[in-house]
């Protein structure tokens, strides 16, 4: 199984220990990705926040084969207690809750 992670911001020019084959690819779908969070280390950060204007993000693919593993693998890179993994089939719910 082929694992993309979704990426903007620091995650694509700093990915630190993310286990990842190759580039970001600059494809991915529109999300509204917009600067409104603080992080711990007190930076504005970009975060998916409805009401904005979708932007294209980027992903590359895992070079973990495991959804779990991979999982695990964006949590502790992000050095984020609460997270989630999103199938591929829900992606057109998740366009259609930020298209309108």
């Amino acid at each position: 199984m082929s694992i993309a992670i979704l990426g903007w911001g620091s995650l694509c020019w700093d990915p630190r220990d993310l286990a990842i084959t190759g580039e970001w690819i600059f494809d991915g779908p529109m999300l509204p990705v917009e600067f409104a969070r603080i992080s711990g280390g007190k930076r504005i950060t970009l975060v998916i926040k409805n009401g904005f204007e979708p932007v294209n993000t980027l992903y590359v693919i895992s070079s973990l084969q495991d959804l779990d593993e991979a999982g695990e693998n964006l949590r502790r890179r992000e050095v984020r207690e609460i997270w989630g993994l999103l199938a591929l089939s829900t992606l057109p719910l998740i366009h259609k809750m930020f298209a309108g």
